[in-house]
């Protein structure tokens, strides 16, 4: 492998043109100059095309891919993406969220020296407006934390601790995300699960190196009912599949339905409070 080894970097977006442009501007800013932008445009019927279009026009790094209709969901774009890549590392981008000008060449540098398969960062939030709010994810500290407690493997079962924007990987796995209903808005997770449960080595960096925008249509987060729910499917399926133990299976059923227990009652109490504080 050379010195400076191609990314990819697959981008899905679906009417994404309110923040797209800087999206886009901060991969071109990057200081690691090997890479080439796959950019997915998921049936979008706004201005997503032809900002697209104009990047493409003016770098030809950047490559666009037309979806006549709406896939319902991310997983779709970005398979068409991994089976496109030409890169000897994959990087996944959000079409909301923003990069530091050092992302890759910081990843590219860590994840060779580590001898690991997979790595992400830590993050900053912005709101609508690109304005840092003032929160920064700890991540990295919590991680840290739970590595004390379980591996690797049982960690990425209960937990995701990769933010997809964040993050970039060997391409030489053959895993895809899961395009059913069953995974829709938890397909990253399980993604993740699956590379590390094919034996892939991950390792998080503790720099912050990727801006995550919180905004009104974001993707509501993993812990939401509905997204901690999914997951007795994902288990589910990976027992069947034989991916993991059935003692693994009765472990994660357990811990999961406590997750969605207190989950429930803090949803009570802060009901509660709301009404009393009127």
């Amino acid at each position: 492998m050379n010195n400076t080894p191609l990314v990819s970097i697959i981008v899905p977006v679906h009417n994404g043109e309110k923040y797209l442009e800087s999206t886009l501007d901060s991969v071109v800013a990057q200081t690691y100059l090997n890479w080439e932008m796959i950019i997915i445009d998921d049936g979008s019927t706004d201005r997503s095309s032809n900002i697209i279009y104009n990047f493409s026009f003016s770098d030809d790094r950047i490559i666009k891919v037309n979806l006549e209709k709406c896939s319902g969901g991310p997983a779709l774009p970005r398979n068409l993406g991994i089976n496109l890549a030409k890169g000897d590392y994959i990087a996944f981008l959000d079409a909301d969220d923003i990069w530091e000008s050092k992302k890759l060449e910081a990843q590219i540098k860590f994840i060779r020296d580590e001898k690991v398969d997979i790595v992400s960062t830590d993050a900053q939030f912005i709101n609508s407006t690109g304005v840092r709010t003032g929160i920064i994810s700890n991540n990295f500290k919590k991680i840290k934390l739970y590595r004390y407690f379980m591996n690797w493997e049982l960690l990425f079962l209960i937990f995701n601790p990769v933010s997809l924007s964040s993050s970039i990987m060997k391409n030489n796995f053959d895993i895809r995300f899961r395009e059913g209903l069953h995974f829709s808005s938890i397909e990253d997770w399980v993604f993740w699960v699956e590379n590390i449960l094919s034996g892939a080595k991950y390792k998080m960096m503790e720099e912050r190196l990727f801006f995550y925008r919180i905004h009104e249509k974001s993707l509501s987060g993993f812990y939401g009912n509905k997204q901690m729910l999914k997951a007795f499917h994902l288990y589910y399926e990976l027992f069947i599949e034989q991916k993991i133990s059935i003692l693994k299976f009765l472990l994660l059923i357990s811990i999961r339905s406590f997750r969605v227990i207190l989950n429930r009652i803090r949803g009570y109490i802060n009901m509660l409070l709301k009404t009393f504080l009127r």
